[in-house]
């Protein structure tokens, strides 16, 4: 439960693993119970009928493992279920965050927030552990600026395809690359409803946080802030380590609108993979994503 009596602004966070050797990675999501749910990513054996709400596919998904809480679901709060936000990221390596340019998401009385923790149990050693992570968040009453948040991966998207897209094994070095416009990431307002393109106008990229696992070896943003401007260079890491994970904030932000531009490119040593590597949340398996952190002024 959100926990909170009037609307609030979520401005900054600490996410403590309570066993960091198997938390991979954890996300915070704000969804508003009471909103139709995303029925096109539903669970097909769940037979959910149209106008179902948020709270009635998370009730069908923890109803699945009646002596676990929670469900165990890829996607973000479970398939089917329509995130507002995702005001909290953690990896190995990032501290704590606080939000930059007076901004905040918006938490209402009436929210869910959706914790998920991802476990990497890769090695049998890790298997029938426990762990107690504690989200800390901090809170406004009033803020300036919303924030808003993107998690584009094309390589990971493609899962949901005919066909997924793989990684060539053997290399020391293989490229994967993608572009997205500012309007393809369909941003939303603290509604939960699409942002206006009179408010794309008004859009800042403050920060960036990169993902790949841990066959990544560089990671590098480009972005062309509008129509007439070239793509310049926004991210560069030249050495990725799986346990060095951060939010990276930029001093000046960039003015951006529908039109502007992303590229994105991930670098992987596959050396030592006899077979194509496939997208996916497992350790084993690889992504490239960008966490955007955006603002607009509130309404």
């Amino acid at each position: 439960d959100a926990n909170v009596a009037a609307e609030r602004f979520i401005t900054g966070y600490d996410i403590v693993p309570g066993r960091p050797e198997i938390v991979h990675h954890v996300l915070v999501m704000v969804v508003d119970p009471d909103a139709p749910a995303d029925l096109t990513e539903a669970p097909e054996d769940l037979m959910l009928p149209a106008g179902t709400t948020n709270a009635q596919v998370m009730a069908a998904l923890d109803a699945e493992s009646p002596d676990q809480p929670g469900w165990p679901r890829y996607g973000q709060a479970g398939d089917g279920v329509f995130v507002r936000s995702t005001p909290a990221v953690w990896a190995p390596g990032q501290g704590v965050m606080r939000f930059p340019g007076d901004s905040g998401a918006s938490l209402r009385p009436t929210d869910k927030l959706v914790v998920q923790v991802h476990y990497n149990l890769h090695d049998p050693e890790l298997r029938g552990k426990t762990d107690e992570t504690h989200v800390l968040l901090e809170l406004a009453q009033h803020v300036p600026n919303l924030a808003l948040f993107a998690v584009p991966d094309a390589l990971l998207e493609s899962l949901f395809g005919p066909e997924p897209d793989t990684l060539e094994p053997g290399k020391a070095s293989v490229l994967y690359s993608f572009e997205r416009t500012v309007e393809e990431l369909d941003l939303e307002d603290s509604t939960g409803g699409a942002l206006a393109a009179t408010r794309l106008a008004e859009l800042k990229l403050w920060g960036v946080m990169p993902h790949m696992h841990e066959r990544g070896r560089k990671f590098q943003m480009r972005v062309q802030s509008n129509a007439a401007s070239d793509l310049t260079c926004a991210v560069d890491v030249q050495s990725w380590d799986f346990h060095w994970q951060r939010m990276y904030f930029y001093e000046k932000p960039w003015e951006l609108n529908a039109d502007s531009q992303f590229e994105i490119t991930c670098d992987y040593d596959t050396s030592g993979d006899q077979e194509p590597v496939s997208p996916g949340w497992g350790t084993n398996n690889e992504m490239c994503l960008a966490t955007l952190f955006f603002t607009v002024p509130e309404r």
